[in-house]
């Protein structure tokens, strides 16, 4: 069995060969943990309705947050219930 299909196992519970490994420094790995780069050509984009700021990140998705109130705010609309999923999907990231 491969690392893919070693970690698969161990999640669907079908008596895999062994239990999937994370070690650090060269040794045995069977996950490799990697996220997509931002998107630099989004717009820097913010709005406000009401009392509510909202603004887009780097990668997609739609923040809000009340204006005077907290600093970071909540996701409003993730970028995996949108069209822009198709971005990273046809660029090869399995989001």
């Amino acid at each position: 069995m491969n690392s893919r299909e070693i970690i698969l196992a161990n999640l669907n519970h079908s008596k895999p060969c062994r239990c999937g490994m994370n070690f650090d420094n060269g040794r045995m790995d069977d996950i490799l943990i990697c996220w997509p780069e931002g998107d630099e050509s989004l717009e820097d984009r913010q709005w406000t309705d009401g009392n509510q700021e909202f603004y887009h990140d780097e990668y997609g998705n739609v923040w809000v947050r009340m204006i005077g109130g907290c600093d970071k705010g909540k996701i409003y609309s993730p970028i995996l219930n949108t069209t822009a999923r198709h971005n990273y999907i046809s660029r090869g990231i399995h989001v």
